[in-house]
């Protein structure tokens, strides 16, 4: 069952099941990478363990609260709230001012994040932009999936990554390539040494968690 429930300045999206239900000790780890409940007696098919994990990342990414209700041999509730757009009186606006922004369809991407299922979160957001998305953990993992490939039209790299930072990753691409393509540094620090070196070095910041709004917005002016 699929229903939704106003809540104070957004919705609650919410999906039933009359399952067996998920205990509570369970409730966190079931968000966990390949983590799937035992099904003792019963046939099922076992899945990867992946589907809440990147649903939980997504929902993060976009700053959605996702919840979590069960009763044990009765069902289970998942849900995430969303904001409630605002109508907004626009004032009159010049030619150049209401230009159409950018087309994202088609917009070849790079995502570079160690997190994997952030990364599959954020490969679908942009996927729904109508994005044409390539994905890599670092920056071998990047140079494989761009072998023989023209370079893309915009890359995102995460700060934090395993073998090194952000910064090294788009220097090494835009060595790689002999050119500069514009790049989206995001991190979840929030120390301002890190924003300060990325606009000195001419990079677009994205502070997380980011909403779906400010990633297209953010496309859109690079």
């Amino acid at each position: 069952l699929f229903g939704s429930r106003r809540v104070a300045d957004g919705v609650r999206l919410e999906v039933w099941d009359t399952g067996p239900g998920i205990p509570e000790d369970q409730h966190e780890q079931i968000f966990r990478e390949f983590h799937s409940l035992s099904r003792q007696g019963r046939a099922h098919f076992k899945g990867l363990g992946l589907g809440l994990a990147i649903a939980d990342r997504i929902c993060r990414l976009l700053a959605h609260p996702c919840g979590l209700r069960s009763w044990p041999g009765r069902g289970t509730v998942f849900s995430v709230t969303v904001p409630l757009a605002r109508n907004i009186e626009q004032s009159p606006v010049t030619a150049a001012q209401s230009a159409s922004p950018r087309d994202l369809a088609g917009l070849r991407v790079l995502c570079v994040d160690n997190d994997s299922a952030l990364l599959a979160g954020l490969v679908a957001v942009l996927q729904g932009f109508g994005c044409d998305v390539l994905s890599a953990t670092g920056l071998e993992d990047a140079r494989r999936v761009l072998a023989g490939k023209a370079p893309p039209d915009i890359v995102l790299v995460d700060y934090q990554l395993d073998d090194e930072d952000g910064f090294d990753v788009i220097d090494a691409l835009d060595a790689d390539w002999d050119e500069v393509v514009p790049a989206v540094l995001m991190t979840a620090d929030r120390r301002a040494e890190i924003r300060e070196r990325a606009l000195e070095q001419g990079l677009a910041f994205l502070q997380k968690p980011i909403t779906d709004t400010a990633l297209r917005e953010m496309l859109e002016s690079l």
